[in-house]
């Protein structure tokens, strides 16, 4: 998952499915929530990272 000032992508499967969608974050809002739709929903790893602006913020 991606999250920039003015998109949200995620890829799941090894990238065999992604969705991307512009989104506008609150900076201020750091949390992240993951919320499985069935009972059988896993995740099996994550990684976070924060990356550095290219923009020179």
């Amino acid at each position: 998952m991606f999250v920039d000032r003015g998109s949200i992508e995620v890829f799941t499967n090894d990238g065999v499915t992604a969705m991307s969608i512009a989104a506008i974050p609150d900076e201020k809002n750091t949390k992240l929530q993951f919320i499985p739709v069935t009972d059988d929903t896993t995740i099996d790893s994550a990684q976070v990272y924060r990356l550095k602006s290219a923009w020179g913020k």
